[in-house]
């Protein structure tokens, strides 16, 4: 997927901005693979420890504080364990293979209830279910089955030494994308399937299992996902974007951008609304389907025209002044736009694969031809980049 140089500095100026940042990290020990990080109840190196995490355990990242973390990390279907991780040990997801060092542990007894942060019952593991280890918690042991679902465990429920794991055994994290033609989720690998999803479907944080190649995902947030396994080979490493097209609709209604991404096994859509121009999408399972009234929305390359202003921007004739003032210091013309020959249009455009909306004045000839355009902030109105179209 081409990405022009406004839309990076926008995205970084934002990413630099913000300090409430909620986005996924992962545990990077820097030694040996049995050395683990301590997820604190303070930021201070003093403060009591609430688990011990392996590297490659996926984090949330609610604050970042400087040298410390305020993160959560999935539990049972609650909000997930809260504390604090130094951040030099967090690394963020890439456009490459992150191997986790959970090793694998086998439940050695006849039934070991799991259970959430708050000691609510999750769900009960049977003799010899296996389980990755993701770290030790004062007694207890904080595990993810192989189906995705993650709780306490005693730390006497496992058999025998918890050994490194081999690198056909290991999860891998990559992001990657639906095939083109679709693929079916299923409960398992080869399994019942659960749902279809559409081709081209980013799915930033999927868990490859060496073992046969399926890859477990979940679609919508960790803790009430969509979850379940894509056989081999219904999957593609999206190289950003570069091999993800999108096969599916994406509408605009209510101030809403809706995506049809998919269908459950009885019939019923998949939607994923994006409420606001920045932030998590909502997905959800629709008895009704996309609105009534929804518009459908054209694809400009890589992105999609919306015309709705999710979020305030600057009143639209100041923005042309603004651009018209830039391409006159810029030696694009003298006089006015109009003057010259040239008209001006706003153009937003919406990266469903990063979530991101870019609001452009395009310059335009007589015969449709972009000759420059400017690139605004569309939040706040500023100025990001001024420059020739592509």
């Amino acid at each position: 997927m081409r990405k022009t140089l406004a839309f990076v500095c926008l995205f970084l100026a934002l990413m630099t901005a913000v300090c409430a940042v909620a986005e996924i990290r992962y545990v990077e020990n820097p030694g040996a693979w049995n050395e683990r990080l301590n997820l604190r109840t303070e930021p201070d190196k003093g403060a009591p420890s609430l688990g011990r995490y392996y590297s490659g355990v996926r984090v949330r990242v609610l604050e970042n504080l400087g040298e410390w973390s305020r993160v959560a990390i999935a539990c049972g279907r609650g909000s997930g364990v809260q504390g604090y991780m130094m951040s030099s040990y967090l690394h963020a997801p890439g456009g490459y293979s992150s191997a986790a060092c959970m090793p694998h542990a086998w439940i050695a007894a006849e039934r070991c209830e799991m259970v959430d942060v708050r000691g609510v019952r999750v769900r009960d593991l049977s003799r010899n279910e296996e389980v990755y280890v993701m770290a030790f918690c004062s007694g207890r042991l904080h595990v993810l089955t192989m189906d995705g679902v993650t709780g306490y465990i005693p730390e006497d429920a496992i058999a025998g030494e918890l050994e490194e794991p081999e690198p056909d055994e290991r999860i891998v994290r990559e992001m990657i994308a639906v095939a083109s033609g679709g693929a079916a989720l299923r409960k398992k690998p080869g399994g019942d399937v659960i749902a279809y999803l559409s081709g081209g479907l980013f799915l930033p944080d999927a868990m490859l299992l060496s073992r046969g190649g399926a890859a477990l995902v979940g679609v919508g947030d960790e803790e009430d996902a969509l979850r379940g396994f894509i056989d081999a080979g219904r999957y593609t490493w999206t190289d950003n974007g570069a091999n993800c097209d999108e096969q599916y609709d994406c509408y605009e209604t209510d101030g809403e951008l809706i995506e049809v991404i998919g269908q459950m096994a009885d019939g019923r859509l998949i939607l994923r609304r994006w409420r606001a121009v920045y932030g998590d999408p909502v997905v959800e399972i629709s008895e009704t389907g996309v609105p009534q009234g929804a518009r459908l929305l054209e694809r400009s390359g890589s992105y999609y025209v919306y015309h709705t202003r999710l979020n305030s921007a600057a009143d639209e004739q100041a923005l042309f002044e603004r651009a018209e003032k830039m391409a006159r210091r810029e030696g694009l013309f003298d006089g006015t736009a109009e003057e010259a020959g040239l008209s001006m249009r706003v153009v937003r455009l919406f990266d469903f694969q990063y979530g991101h909306a870019m609001l452009f004045v395009e310059f335009v000839t007589r015969d449709g031809q972009v000759v420059q355009q400017a690139e605004f902030d569309p939040i706040g109105g500023d100025m990001i980049a001024f420059g020739a179209n592509g």
